[in-house]
Formats: structure tokens, sequence, C-alpha cells
């Protein structure tokens, strides 16, 4: 049996899970499963089979490894719907995201 821990405060652990199962466990989350496509310092790009669009996060995630594939973890009360608004720009703002290793 594997046992996930993290030690920290209330908000460290739910701004920064460092597991999947802590994700879940502390507050609501949706999770995605995907692949890190781009990875800058200060975005990276998921693609995911369960969206239609990439995902753009605004901050990246700066890993060597060779297996790309993470869990995005997004947070509902921080998720944040943007679109083209009537003159064709884009409107909206980021949402935090969490990368979690798989």
């Amino acid at each position: 049996m594997k046992l996930d821990c993290q030690i920290g405060t209330p908000t460290d652990i739910y701004e920064s899970p460092n597991s999947r199962m802590i994700a879940e466990f502390i507050g609501s989350v949706n999770l995605f499963e995907g692949e890190i496509v781009v990875d800058e310092t200060d975005h990276c790009v998921i693609e995911s089979r369960d969206t239609a669009q990439q995902i753009y996060v605004g901050h990246g995630v700066a890993t060597n490894v060779e297996d790309r594939k993470v869990w995005l973890a997004l947070r509902p009360e921080k998720a944040i719907i943007s679109g083209k608004n009537r003159k064709g720009s884009t409107t909206g703002q980021k949402a935090r995201c969490m990368t979690l290793p798989t």
C-alpha cells in the first residue's frame, strides 16, 4: 500500500500539492492527464485528450525528464473561461494551475 504524505501549512498544501492524491483530498479539483508540449521559463503548454484545446499555464514546469506526462490540477474557484469578444480580441484572465507528476 502506497501512502502519500505532505507536510506544510494548509495554504501551501492546497496551493501546491505534491501528488494527485493530496490534490484530490484537499478541496475540489479538476484533474486532466496530459503531456507537456512546450516548457519555457514563463509558461508551458499541456496537451490533453480530455480537452478540445491545448492548456496554457502561466508558469514553466522546468523539467528535464524524458517522460513529459503530467496531471494538471485546476481548482474550480481559480478557473476563468475566456473567449473572443465582439471586436475579435481575446478576453479573460489566467487561472492558477498545478502540474503534478504522473
